[in-house]
């Protein structure tokens, strides 16, 4: 039996625009965003930096949720939420 280790964290899907027809049709999502897994205890620290940092870079923003926990290898910073946004990475990679 393999042994799960990692850190218990918290989903943050913040969803940034509608993607076009033509990729939703070849299995593209149907927004486009950010996916973050973040320490649970800073849920509400980690969605306002988000806020400010999609401000910031003039990005639009539909929604931003937290959705469910999971067990991960690493969860996001502060900083490493920024420069994704800041560098426009879609889905948070």
């Amino acid at each position: 039996m393999k042994k799960v280790t990692g850190y218990e964290a918290i989903r943050i899907a913040v969803d940034c625009e509608e993607n076009d027809s033509v990729d939703i049709k070849a299995g593209g999502p149907p927004t486009l965003g950010y996916d973050f897994y973040v320490d649970p205890e800073k849920v509400d620290e980690i969605i306002n930096i988000i806020r400010d940092e999609l401000h910031k870079q003039g990005q639009s923003v539909m929604s931003i949720s937290a959705r469910g926990t999971r067990i991960v290898k690493k969860v996001w910073t502060k900083d490493q939420i920024q420069k994704c946004i800041k560098e426009g990475y879609p889905g948070g990679k």
